[in-house]
């Protein structure tokens, strides 16, 4: 019984060793999603500082043709980004 007690003992011993383990390891786990999330809400606030025109937008802003944008971007001068089939252009850019 005095054996029976004592494996229980040990294993009750190693599963709260085991849990305090975890705590500490969940406690760095949450510090490093506060500072990714810091860090991800500084790099939102920079985009929605920048914005984005399509492709008609700009041509207006512009004043020329779609055609020219296109042309522009095929020569280097105008990088877009592209989601989907849908190109913008950054106003930061202009």
């Amino acid at each position: 019984m005095t054996n029976y007690l004592l494996k229980i003992s040990r294993s009750v011993f190693k599963l709260l060793t085991a849990f305090d383990d975890l705590l500490k390891f969940e406690a760095i786990v949450v510090e490093e999603l506060r500072g990714i999330k810091e860090l991800l809400s500084e790099k939102k606030d920079k985009v929605h500082d920048q914005q984005l025109l399509t492709v008609e937008d700009l041509a207006i802003k512009l004043q020329v043709t779609k055609r020219t944008i296109y042309k522009w971007e095929e020569e280097g001068r105008l990088v877009s980004i592209r989601l989907g089939s849908k190109r913008y252009y950054q106003s930061i850019n202009l």
